[in-house]
């Protein structure tokens, strides 16, 4: 998915920042190549997929102005899942040009937009775990970024473009967001089930008192 912006990219927008705005932040391959997930505009799943899995879950992604995603990543995730000897493949000749409005070249929308991919990372590893949600992320930290901010600071540094400077320092700051907004996803997550937790083994106490109440009730009538 190639960003068909509606003025034009702005200069300190990263290219390994454009999955923010639905599109692929990868060099785009000679040959087809096996991939975690799809990017959902552009994609074609056999039935049976959905008839085996469900489909998309109904808790994961965007509903109405909120800027989470992932939902596509998630049923891709339980796919694997469920056949770990299968792949989706990524075609590099099947492209589409995804139209971004000017709304989403700010940097207002960047900045949430990472921080909202946190949250969803954060969601769906409660459903499909920690290590399946993050195995791409964790190359994409490791490499892909790293080599992102280093050619920002080459293009200022040696080929004078100070918009170079811009895109290394969009990279940390995307980083940050997304970081931040996986740790409070995961902060609240626990929060919520430590309280559902708290109250199912309040319920069950309860009970057990009533039973036992009930007990002694029932050895002093006797």
């Amino acid at each position: 998915m190639e960003p068909l912006w509606s003025n034009e990219c702005p200069v300190w927008f990263p290219k390994e920042f454009y999955w923010v705005v639905g599109c692929s932040y990868q060099d785009v391959p000679e040959t087809p190549i096996a991939v975690r997930n799809t990017f959902i505009g552009c994609t074609c799943i056999p039935r049976e997929v959905f008839e085996a899995i469900g489909g998309f879950n109904s808790g994961v992604g965007r509903v109405g102005a909120n800027a989470l995603g992932c939902e596509e990543t998630e049923l891709c995730i339980r796919a694997s899942q469920r056949w770990p000897q299968k792949i989706f493949l990524f075609e590099p000749k099947a492209r589409i040009h995804h139209r971004v409005s000017l709304s989403r070249a700010r940097w207002r929308y960047f900045l949430s937009r990472c921080y909202a991919e946190g949250l969803s990372k954060a969601t769906i590893a409660k459903h499909v775990g920690a290590k399946d949600s993050l195995s791409s992320e964790c190359a994409y930290t490791l490499c892909v970024l790293p080599r992102g901010v280093f050619r920002g600071l080459k293009d200022t540094l040696f080929h004078g473009d100070v918009a170079g400077l811009m895109r290394a320092g969009a990279i940390i700051a995307g980083f940050v967001m997304t970081a931040s907004g996986y740790l409070a996803g995961s902060v609240t997550l626990a929060f919520f089930i430590r309280k559902v937790l708290t109250m199912s083994m309040g319920h069950k106490l309860a009970q057990d008192n009533m039973l036992i109440t009930k007990g002694l009730g029932g050895e002093e009538h006797s």
